[in-house]
């Protein structure tokens, strides 16, 4: 797994969302790019997607995973509820306002094969 994750369609997913997001989008990349590789990765967020990040980043579990929040937090205020309910659809909590981690994966890791797929 490159540092810099460079999927054609992982590449639009995230400048659809972050544009002007800090470096913590590079571990969402990886994470996600995890995720688009082998789906099952999901069943175990922490396991399969934070650890191994974590050693290809020279760092934490823990670090990842509140990076990756940290970036969703952003994106959420950055770009927008609008913009990311546009993006993904109605799946998103309406009651919690922003997807978890594992859900904002998810939904980057499916956006990328539906488009790569066409």
């Amino acid at each position: 797994m490159d540092k810099q994750v460079n999927y054609p369609a992982l590449a639009e997913a995230l400048a659809a969302l972050t544009s002007g997001i800090p470096y913590e989008i590079a571990n969402l990349a990886n994470a996600a790019a995890l995720a688009w590789e082998d789906e099952s990765r999901m069943d175990a967020v922490g396991e399969r997607l934070y650890k191994p990040v974590a050693e290809h980043c020279g760092t934490t579990e823990q670090t990842v995973e509140r990076l990756i929040r940290h970036a969703v937090e952003s994106a959420m205020d950055t770009v927008g509820v609008l913009r990311i309910y546009g993006f993904f659809g109605n799946t998103i909590d309406p009651m919690r306002g922003k997807p978890t981690n594992a859900e904002m994966i998810g939904m980057l890791a499916q956006h990328m094969r539906v488009t790569s797929a066409d």
